[in-house]
């Protein structure tokens, strides 16, 4: 959660019957009688990709901490609208 009140998660999604998996990132958004995850764009692919989306790690006031497949560091960045 941001200091907005904002809230992301990180999804990781394993399909058995073809042994791949997803990663994503997703902002909880509100619909008037129900709340849906939203995908962000850009950040939802296949698991492994180099440089790609990991998962988030955290939050650091309005920024998001995240990490990218074959790195090995954290980033920051804001949140996206």
């Amino acid at each position: 959660m941001l200091d907005s009140g904002e809230v992301y998660a990180s999804f990781h999604q394993y399909i058995v019957d073809t042994q791949q998996a997803t990663v994503g990132l997703y902002r909880l958004e509100n619909a008037s009688d129900h709340w849906d995850w939203i995908e962000i764009d850009g950040t939802v692919g296949p698991s492994g990709q180099p440089d790609a989306f990991e998962r988030l790690d955290g939050t650091d006031g309005a920024r998001l901490v995240y990490s990218r497949f074959g790195e090995h560091s954290w980033f920051f960045s804001p949140a996206p609208q």
